[in-house]
This record gives structure tokens, C-alpha cells and sequence, in this order.
């Protein structure tokens, strides 16, 4: 299995070409792997699938076999589509034993491709994995 790709601090605020800003997602860092299986992992390595089966199934149509997705399961206000921490913390600490009925908002949001159709990208720069992603993904309903 592939880690998610963290992030490092800085100790001050700086500009730079080489490195990008995006907007920070109140939700849970994961890891989406697409095989013959639909698998999603916690950044601790903790398989969670059992717990986003609409995930699950909407990354059977969103992408190909042999992709790896990194970025974050998270539960969005469905007026607003403000990430609500609280909600996206009821959801993963919820038992899907009991029946979870669908979670109005709950999206996974990619932010990083990590292998697609098999093929390791993680030796490509940032910005040539998101234009992948773009291409490699399709936005699905849950």
C-alpha cells in the first residue's frame, strides 16, 4: 500500500513556484485504492471501508482499475457545502452494523493521484499528478 502524501511545515509563510496553496478540508486524510476491490484506508493504514460503502461504490465509476487516490472522506453542510467536522466525526465513529443510512454531504475529495491504471506516479512532480487526476477521474454522485 501506498502512504498519503503529507504535508511539512513551514516555519513562516513564504511564496514559492515550486510549491502550490490549496484550501484546507476540515475531514479525514484517506486513501482510495481502486482495484479489484474498492479499498479506503485512514493515513494510519486502518482499512475503513466497511464504514463508506457509498464511497466504495461510487469509485467503481469515478476511475479505472489500478488507480490510488489520496485526499479526504468528508461530511459538507448540505446548504452551505462548509466541511462539518462534527458530522464527518459522527460518521466515522458510527456503526455500520447498524444500517448507516446514506450521509447527505459525505464526499470524498481527492487532492492527489498516486497510481493510475497500475502505474506508479509518485516520481512526477505535483502539479503533473493533479493534471492526471483531472483526467483520470470522473465526479460521481453518491
Amino acid at each position: 500500500m501506498i502512504d498519503p502524501m503529507l504535508l511539512a511545515d513551514a516555519p513562516e509563510p513564504f511564496e514559492s513556484n515550486k510549491h502550490i496553496a490549496e484550501l484546507k478540508i476540515d475531514g479525514i486524510r484517506g486513501i482510495l485504492d481502486i482495484q479489484e476491490q474498492v479499498k479506503l484506508y485512514t493515513r494510519h493504514r486502518n482499512d475503513v471501508s466497511y464504514r463508506y460503502q457509498e464511497i466504495t461504490q461510487a469509485a467503481k465509476e469515478a476511475a479505472d482499475r489500478g488507480t490510488i487516490l489520496d485526499g479526504e472522506f468528508v461530511v459538507s453542510d448540505i446548504d452551505t457545502g462548509k466541511p462539518d467536522f462534527e458530522a464527518t466525526m459522527a460518521r466515522f465513529s458510527s456503526n455500520p452494523k447498524l444500517g448507516i443510512e446514506r450521509t447527505p454531504g459525505l464526499t470524498f475529495v481527492a487532492f492527489d493521484i498516486l497510481q493510475h491504471k497500475g502505474q506508479d506516479l509518485t516520481s512526477l512532480d505535483l502539479m503533473a499528478r493533479k493534471e492526471i487526476l483531472e483526467e483520470a477521474v470522473t465526479k460521481t454522485k453518491l
